[in-house]
């Protein structure tokens, strides 16, 4: 057991391995000397350090020639550090060195620095050895040894970069950064992450081409994620590209872009403030915003343009012209205000309402309308002829016509008048009315059977012709009948006729004349 305790600090705190670097880790390395006695004082003569020299992983570094060795020592009670010698015996041995013995009080200590220490390119533990000379009371002066150890982490990735800070859309470009192969790396980016499978290159830089669909397209921001083969633990580096001509496959903005430029494929915007809008070319048509409303323009110039699209829904229009190619075309045209003057062609038109004198088919000798103050009036081949009106159903309050007829006969399906009909002719599958006043009803042919009004009421004549006709039916409700005779309904029934002294019942004789018939009753009441 050594009389002084000895305890190492390096700066940086974590040493790194140089590994395969142009360039080396270097570090500076503290051996603090303390005494931990607390009854008596401690002397020592000599205290040898020897230094790992190689590039394994036992070692802390390949050579000493570039150290820098100093030593002192601080006496809890003075305010200031004393120096301390410091000899080198031999390339990996370090030395302090006390002429007759020096003196370290309980709480004193004492430091020996290396600066600049290159670090062995191996990770791994490398172990200081220590032989001290040194005594306490109790103790006699000899050589006791000890060791204390430093840790060589994997050199840390560094330098991550791209071979151009400003480029444009679209060109290939390269990521490269210092590592060791002690490490697994990804390049990570917006949507995505790369791994990296090539090896270090020279001077164990590692190159990754971003080119193609790759290559960025915008600003980006690029991260090196590198980590560890031993400990799992992870580094991380980041680095930006700016690009000139930006791709963007679509950009949503919710707050306002005031300045710049700015080429996308599609862009989304909550508002746009700007004074005009043109297409990609210097000489495609654009847009300005005046006071009053749109301005569209051709060819790059203030000349007025032309406006296409699928529906244009305006309160009102004012042109000199309006047309289409060769004729204007409209699908459906929607006004809600008038139409005041010019002309107006479309395959149809909706309006809340239309003044006009006439209205005409599209040619000029097609049939039109006019509108006098008595209604309405239809002509024929552009002249004043009166023309015709076909309709599927028309309804009026009163007809006045010469003649009312169909294609060849004038077919209705159903007429209803609710007005009287006082002259001309009707032919109709069916007529409903609330009243007829006719001097006669006859069936379609002319030898039908047929019915009068005189005064008396109603007389029924047959074939045409004014010979009694005969009434059908299945039952008759009348307050008196007059009639020769009653018979009943088949050629062999019997009947009755009205003699001036009663009634005669006869029946069908077998000659086919009338025979006296017989009365069958139940019984007979005698007045």
């Amino acid at each position: 057991m050594t009389v002084l305790t000895y305890t190492v600090v390096t700066d940086p705190a974590s040493l790194e391995a140089s590994g395969t670097s142009p360039s080396p880790s270097t570090a500076t390395v503290y051996l603090v000397v303390t005494y931990t006695g607390q009854q008596r004082d401690a002397t020592w003569y000599s205290i040898d350090v020897v230094v790992p020299l190689g590039d394994g992983t036992d070692d802390l570094t390949p050579h000493t020639t570039q150290i820098n060795a100093k030593g002192w020592h601080k006496d809890r009670t003075q305010p200031q550090a004393s120096p301390v010698t410091v000899q080198q015996p031999d390339p990996k041995t370090f030395r302090l060195i006390a002429a007759g013995g020096g003196t370290l009080k309980p709480g004193d200590h004492m430091v020996l620095t290396l600066k600049n220490v290159t670090v062995a390119k191996a990770a791994g533990l490398a172990a200081l050895t220590v032989t001290e000379s040194a005594k306490t009371q109790g103790l006699t002066a000899k050589n006791r040894y000890t060791a204390v150890a430093l840790a060589k982490t994997a050199r840390a990735p560094r330098d991550f970069r791209l071979d151009h800070d400003i480029i444009d859309a679209g060109t290939t470009t390269e990521l490269s950064w210092e590592g060791s192969a002690d490490f697994t790396y990804e390049i990570l980016f917006p949507g995505g992450r790369k791994p990296v499978t090539s090896s270090a290159g020279p001077q164990g830089r590692y190159t990754v081409s971003l080119k193609g669909a790759d290559a960025p397209k915008r600003d980006t921001a690029y991260t090196l994620l590198a980590t560890s083969t031993r400990t799992n633990q992870q580094h991380l580096l980041a680095t930006t590209v700016q690009v000139r001509g930006p791709i963007v496959d679509e950009l949503t903005a919710t707050t306002s872009i005031k300045t710049g430029s700015l080429t996308a494929d599609k862009a989304t915007f909550d508002g746009v403030n700007t004074n005009w809008v043109q297409g990609k070319n210097t000489d495609d048509g654009w847009i300005s915003f005046p006071k009053s409303g749109l301005n569209v323009y051709q060819n790059g110039t203030r000349t007025w343009g032309t406006v296409a699209a699928d529906n244009a829904d305006l309160n009102s229009v004012t042109a000199k012209k309006v047309q289409g190619a060769g004729d204007l075309t409209v699908d459906k045209l929607t006004a809600t205000t008038s139409i005041k003057t010019g002309s107006l062609t479309a395959d149809k038109a909706t309006f809340d309402g239309v003044n006009t004198n006439w209205v005409q088919g599209k040619n000029t000798d097609d049939g039109w309308i006019s509108f006098p103050k008595s209604g309405l009036n239809v002509y024929q081949n552009g002249t004043r002829t009166w023309g015709t009106v076909a309709a599927d159903n028309a309804d009026l309050n009163s007809v006045t016509a010469k003649k009312v007829q169909g294609a060849g006969d004038l077919t209705v399906d159903k007429l209803t008048a609710t007005t009287s009909i006082k002259t001309g002719s009707l032919t109709a599958d069916k007529a409903t009315f609330d009243g007829v006043n006719t001097n006669w009803v006859q069936g379609k042919n002319t030898d039908d059977g047929w019915i009068s009004f005189p005064k008396s009421g109603l007389n029924v004549y047959q074939n045409g012709t004014r010979t009694w006709g005969t009434v059908a039916a299945d039952n008759a409700d009348l307050n008196s009948v007059t009639a020769k005779k009653v018979q009943g309904r088949g050629d062999r029934n019997g009947w009755i006729s009205f003699a001036g002294y009663g009634i005669n019942v006869q029946q069908q004789g077998d000659d086919g004349t009338g025979a006296w018939g017989g009365v069958g009753v139940k019984w007979i009441a005698q007045h």
